[in-house]
């Protein structure tokens, strides 16, 4: 084996990636469904959806077919809304909320039309007019639309997607990554006891520690076929429908 193979294997590669995340999301799940307390699931589960921006944009830049893509997440996010609806209301319907896919259903359509304005004008001026105009109508829909993490999951996304081959990258991905979850998307909080003064920690500002792992990254696939690419679509959907099963039935773990 050369010395290049040997430091393509260091790191972390995407499927790495994907599982941590697809846990991270499972631990957040059971938190908020059938594991009373134990908020240390929630602070996990703030890792799990920059992960999957992150593999969104790598999985469009390296895409052989973004039109393919954009359909399998449509198909995706169709059959995942069911299972959502029961996990997070337990109705069959609910307007008011709706599946992460959708969100990076969004994200995705906000990079291939800019994308579209690069490739045509190589400007980058008007390439950035573009960026921020489709951004702020992506935003607009995420956030009327009420997907999971709203127009600050399009924000995260477009983050990673400009950030993308930037030689300090991890520098625009940090401060933005900071901006988005301790400055906008703030949510509930902690008591942070320091000095004798007391803070409030967004617990949003979790997601944060998702960098650690996506700075592993060694840019390679890992074991990687067709029925492993459909079993990661396909866990979104069955484990939700699992959960609000259990839920149903009154189930709850103890740990």
């Amino acid at each position: 084996m050369n010395g290049s193979n040997i430091e393509s294997t260091k790191g972390l590669n995407s499927l790495s990636l994907r599982v941590i995340a697809m846990i991270a999301m499972l631990g957040d799940h059971m938190w908020f469904t059938i594991v009373e307390g134990n908020d240390w699931l929630t602070y996990v589960g703030r890792i799990a959806f920059p992960i999957f921006a992150f593999l969104l944009v790598e999985g469009f830049y390296h895409s052989s077919n973004r039109g393919k893509y954009f359909s399998r997440l449509f198909i995706f996010a169709i059959f995942s809304e069911l299972p959502f609806n029961l996990m997070v209301n337990g109705t069959f319907a609910y307007s008011k909320h709706q599946n992460v896919l959708w969100t990076l259903l969004i994200g995705l359509l906000v990079m291939m039309v800019i994308e579209i304005v690069r490739n045509k004008l190589d400007n980058v001026m008007v390439t950035g007019i573009v960026t921020i105009v489709v951004s702020y109508f992506g935003y607009y829909i995420a956030t009327s639309s009420m997907v999971d993490y709203s127009g600050y999951g399009i924000l995260t996304i477009v983050l990673f997607y400009t950030c993308y081959n930037l030689r300090y990258a991890w520098i625009g991905q940090l401060i933005g990554l900071i901006y988005i979850n301790c400055f906008m998307l703030i949510g509930q909080t902690i008591p942070l006891h320091l000095f004798g003064n007391t803070f409030e920690l967004p617990i949003q500002s979790f997601a944060i520690l998702s960098l650690f792992f996506i700075w592993k990254y060694n840019k390679q696939l890992g074991p990687h076929n067709k029925y492993a690419q459909y079993s990661f679509y396909l866990f979104y959907p069955l484990h939700m429908l699992i959960l609000a099963i259990l839920v149903f039935y009154n189930v709850q773990l103890v740990f």
